[in-house]
């Protein structure tokens, strides 16, 4: 069963991603009633919207049509996200205005409200701005963004909108329930799969996507988290509240961030696939021989050798087995000395929807199987570090 959201476009450049957007949207079935100021209209098109969206866009308040109601939109969803937010309209809703359609439905929204920046670094740094900005986030209204780029009129800076895939990540994390009590948690996850050099061109890899790292990322630092990603897959998208992203490649380089890291942690989650080898590199290219024989030596234990940090912090370690998974699993969850391990099979490499198994140390015997996409998956594993005291 589909769900909706209300999305009302402001007359900002940034407009002209919201086609992208609503289809984005429609493909994660989420329904769009689509709401857009006068403004909005210098940037994209009714026809373009309508016919994206499959519906017209309401854009007066006195409609010659059939009269709808302001009131009849704001009861139509849950979430009302505005994106472009400009400054103009922020302030407006700051200060309770309602001159035209979009700031009525906002003044007569009663559930979650999602707005994303997008404007010049001069108007987004601006002390009204941002004093705008701090008191509707007092009034509970989220914020995504605005993120470093490329803008309008050859300038770059703060002020560019979040891009469509992330803007819908997090209006999927928004409706999948009860918001997750994430604030004041520090959370630090690995993501990809590890890189070993051959030689100048060629290394030792494995097939992980870093997909779960990433979605977990996403919705733990949109739930208030704040998160360290240490990544061997760089983020397409940059999520503009993810504020700490390190790069890197081989098993030796994720052990240095994570023990720079982890004392600053509360909890980790060792979603990346470490390799179990290595090897020493040529120095330069290979040639091509009718036989290469390569000598691999085994890469340190991660997590083991984190074991000393552990103290009152909480450790999700990942495993991957063939057959035999509870008890494969609970064997590795008392060998690293885990709190809890998320156990799962080849098939789930690259895929959107996961079928897994969490194992606490505390109930070892009891395996919590789930199933279910990314996002459900990432919010079900989050709500192990939601439960942790601080």
């Amino acid at each position: 069963m589909s769900q909706t959201v209300i999305l009302g476009i402001a007359g900002g450049i940034a407009a002209y991603k919201t086609p992208e957007l609503i289809r984005q949207l429609g493909k994660a079935d989420i329904r769009v009633v689509p709401v857009l100021t006068k403004e909005a209209l210098h940037f994209v098109t009714k026809t373009t919207i309508a016919t994206v969206a499959e519906t017209p866009p309401h854009i007066d308040l006195f409609s010659d049509g059939p009269l709808i109601s302001h009131l009849d939109i704001a009861r139509s969803a849950d979430i009302l996200v505005i994106a472009p937010a400009t400054a103009n309209l922020i302030a407006k809703c700051a200060l309770g205005l309602a001159d035209d359609l979009l700031t009525t439905i906002f003044l007569a929204f009663t559930g979650r409200v999602l707005m994303v920046p997008a404007m010049h670094p001069e108007m987004y740094l601006n002390p009204a701005t941002q004093t705008n900005i701090a008191t509707l986030k007092s009034r509970g209204v989220r914020f995504l963004g605005p993120v470093q780029g490329a803008l309008a009129c050859k300038d770059h800076g703060v002020g560019r909108m979040a891009e469509p895939p992330v803007i819908v990540r997090n209006i999927q994390a928004m409706m999948a329930g009860a918001p997750l009590k994430l604030a004041n948690r520090r959370i630090l996850i690995t993501a990809g799969g590890t890189r070993e050099n051959i030689d100048q061109v060629r290394v030792l890899t494995n097939l992980s996507t870093g997909m779960l790292g990433h979605c977990l990322a996403d919705v733990a630092a949109f739930m208030g988290a704040d998160v360290t990603l240490i990544t061997t897959v760089p983020p397409q998208i940059p999520n503009p509240e993810i504020k700490h992203v390190i790069p890197v490649n081989t098993v030796a380089e994720m052990q240095r961030a994570l023990e720079s890291e982890i004392e600053k942690a509360d909890v980790l989650y060792m979603a990346a696939a470490v390799s179990d080898y290595t090897v020493k590199p040529a120095a330069g290219k290979l040639r091509r021989e009718a036989d290469l024989n390569l000598s691999l030596v085994g890469t340190p234990d991660l997590l083991q050798s984190l074991a000393p940090f552990k103290g009152y912090k909480t450790y999700v370690g990942f495993c991957l087995e063939e057959s035999d998974l509870a008890e494969r699993a609970r064997k590795k969850l008392a060998q690293k000395g885990l709190d809890y391990i998320v156990a799962n099979t080849p098939a789930s490499i690259g895929c959107e929807k996961r079928n897994i198994l969490v194992i606490s140390a505390k109930k070892p015997h009891d395996p919590m199987p789930f199933s279910g996409d990314l996002m459900q998956v990432a919010r079900e594993l989050l709500t192990l570090s939601e439960s942790f005291p601080v």
